[in-house]
């Protein structure tokens, strides 16, 4: 097979076991194998462009007004200084990128006539009646009550929910994703809507900017993701921004995987796009914590003695850490890491965990020096 074929295959795998909620690579190492097919063959649209599936037996299937596209993305500053330099950036929004399931919320004059999920972006599951169970999603616009048009947003189970009702969930997304999909609607009180973007149906009526827009939603009872405006953005002040919402992730009412940027002038052309130029999600390529090295075990894969790293349990980004690399024996001595050692442990895209510096000794692993 080709490097092509090889990596259109990956990408067709992960996709399924994404939108079936067990993924087993973390975002970052999706994205790059999609940024790789984007350079191996930049026409391979239906990779690049195409999202996964959410379908769900059981509901009916509706077609979107307006295609339910995704985010270009960014993880350094210079992409997203290359970002910037393409947008009118005179004011642009950060808003909180919520890491649940997308919803379509559909009003008629003023009144919610449908719900559906995200499915392939074009078609996904009416799940209507199960939304007008969830909390922030008004019935009927008081503000605005002749809006004929869309509202999009994120279903999500918070923090709070998760422990006080499904403790048994790895994680709120797929908490979320369970429960919004329960043929009978249980469990769907205790599910929160977040909205962050709206559009409508008419072409002739248009909200111009995001400050119109987010107006919009919180004047008719939506429930906002947290958003800041900034002018004249730069890629350091959009890194420092990052950073500081990182910063404090574990005390976040809700699971978050990022930050979208949007040019506050909005392009309906653009809009219309599969990945608006407009927008972008700027993902944290790695997250780190502090914890202690408890132990020791050692492990043989494929014929070499391998380190794992038995941690003081800590909480990182919606999972419990408990276990991390260590890489290989010379990492180990290289950082003079010893049990009973406080470390600095690393979420690299949100999934794999490796210790990165031993703070005891101030050395870091090779590659991970500030």
């Amino acid at each position: 097979m080709t490097r092509i074929e090889i990596l259109e295959t990956e990408i067709r795998k992960h996709q399924e076991l994404y939108y079936n909620h067990q993924p087993v690579i973390s975002d970052g190492e999706f994205d790059a194998l999609v940024d790789e097919l984007t350079m191996l063959d930049p026409d391979n649209e239906l990779l690049t462009t195409k999202i996964g599936a959410d379908h769900t037996e059981g509901f009916t299937k509706v077609k979107h007004n307006i295609k339910m596209g995704s985010q270009n993305k960014a993880n350094t500053e210079p992409e997203m200084n290359g970002w910037i330099s393409t947008i009118d950036n005179s004011l642009v929004l950060g808003g909180f990128k919520m890491d649940g399931n997308s919803v379509r919320l559909t009003y008629k004059n003023g009144e919610l006539v449908q719900a559906a999920s995200r499915g392939d972006g074009d078609w996904g599951d009416d799940i209507t009646e199960n939304v007008k169970k969830m909390n922030f999603v008004p019935l009927k616009l008081k503000a605005t009550p002749n809006y004929t048009g869309d509202v999009r947003g994120e279903v999500l189970l918070s923090r709070k929910n998760k422990e006080k009702y499904y403790p048994e969930f790895k994680n709120c997304r797929n908490g979320a994703s369970g429960i919004m999909k329960h043929l009978d609607g249980s469990g769907c009180e205790h599910l929160d809507v977040v909205c962050y973007d709206a559009q409508y149906l008419s072409e002739n009526e248009e909200f111009g900017t995001q400050e119109n827009l987010i107006n919009f939603l919180e004047q008719n009872g939506f429930k906002v993701a947290e958003y800041r405006f900034f002018k004249n953005l730069t890629g350091k002040m959009a890194i420092d921004y990052l950073n500081t919402i990182f910063d404090d992730f574990d005390n976040l009412e809700y699971d978050i995987d990022g930050i979208v940027w949007k040019q506050n002038v909005i392009d309906m052309k653009d809009m219309k796009n599969e990945r608006p130029k407009t927008n972008i999600a700027f993902k944290p390529a790695k997250v780190y914590k502090e914890t202690i090295l408890e132990n020791i075990e050692w492990q043989v894969r494929n014929g070499t003695l391998t380190p794992v790293a038995i941690l003081k349990p800590v909480d990182l980004q919606g999972a419990t850490i408990s276990k991390a690399s260590l890489c290989n024996v010379d990492c180990l001595e290289d950082m003079g890491i010893e049990i009973g050692h406080k470390v600095l442990i690393c979420r690299c895209g949100m999934i794999i965990p490796k210790i990165v510096k031993d703070i005891d000794t101030g050395k870091y692993a090779k590659g991970y020096e500030f």
